[in-house]
């Protein structure tokens, strides 16, 4: 690696540091720069053309988007003078999520036996957090006496509220119990745990139920957001819960369960 590409990355790694990026993207970030650094390591002497076909030979829109992502934020940073006419974002199709049901949901954390991983999977959905978030949580950041669970240092590096659920408490109880955390214990509460572990027990626990729905870790985030409108819940204290500093992002993970839509018919007027 040049001399220069060395010094243009550590300065681009501590911007994204200070935009609070998470480690998982600023990695990716990086990579993607340094794949564009194979074709000539001086990056700012790419054309345009260059940088294009470099963006247009991977070819998932997602993929395109988190490359001009990447590089937008590295040009600013290292020749915010030099013009890039490509950065065109790619219309990425509109996927239909289908969330599973409050029912589908309680099938698969009742059919957990395991006491630390029925706690990891009811936390997600009871709370909408995030796999990492989770991972991250400490005792200290359960608030009993107001009922809140406090996430400390969410994506952007965010802290937020979230209603804490007695029924998880209860989870949270047992496993602490037979773990034998005393009062004062400073590591995360589920360590260790992987994030790919809880991915592999919500997929294993949703096949032998059957269910058919496509089912990972974050759709568990998309159903509370959902159930809770479901319940009259609004949309700006979903976008509290959640985290969200626009109430148009929380509106994406707000899905009509099939169920609601098959009670809409419009009525004959006479």
């Amino acid at each position: 690696m040049s001399n220069y590409l060395t010094l243009a990355l550590k300065k681009y790694v501590n911007y994204m540091r200070q935009q609070g990026l998470s480690l998982k993207t600023i990695k990716s970030y990086c990579w993607y720069v340094e794949k564009l650094a194979e074709i000539d390591s001086r990056i700012y002497r790419l054309s345009n053309s260059q940088i294009q076909d470099f963006i247009l030979q991977y070819e998932s829109g997602s993929t395109q988007n988190v490359i001009i992502n990447a590089l937008q934020k590295f040009f600013e940073v290292n020749h915010p003078d030099k013009r890039i006419s490509v950065f065109v974002r790619p219309k990425l199709p509109k996927k239909l999520i289908e969330v599973l049901s409050q029912k589908e949901v309680w099938q698969i954390i009742d059919s957990i036996s395991h006491v630390k991983q029925k706690a990891i999977i009811a936390g997600l959905y009871l709370h909408g957090l995030r796999r990492s978030e989770i991972l991250n949580l400490y005792y200290h950041n359960i608030d009993r006496e107001r009922r809140l669970l406090i996430i400390r240092e969410g994506k952007g590096k965010k802290d937020r509220f979230a209603p804490l659920n007695t029924i998880w408490t209860d989870y949270l109880s047992k496993y602490a119990k037979q773990m034998n955390h005393k009062k004062g214990y400073d590591k995360p509460i589920f360590y260790p745990y992987s994030a790919s572990s809880i991915s592999n027990i919500i997929k294993q626990k949703a096949s032998k139920l059957g269910i058919k729905k496509r089912v990972y870790p974050h759709l568990l985030r998309d159903c509370f957001a959902t159930h809770l409108s479901q319940q009259s819940v609004g949309n700006k204290f979903i976008q509290e819960i959640l985290g969200h500093s626009r109430v148009t992002t929380t509106q994406k993970y707000i899905h009509l369960a099939a169920e609601d839509i098959s009670k809409i018919a419009l009525k004959r007027i006479a």
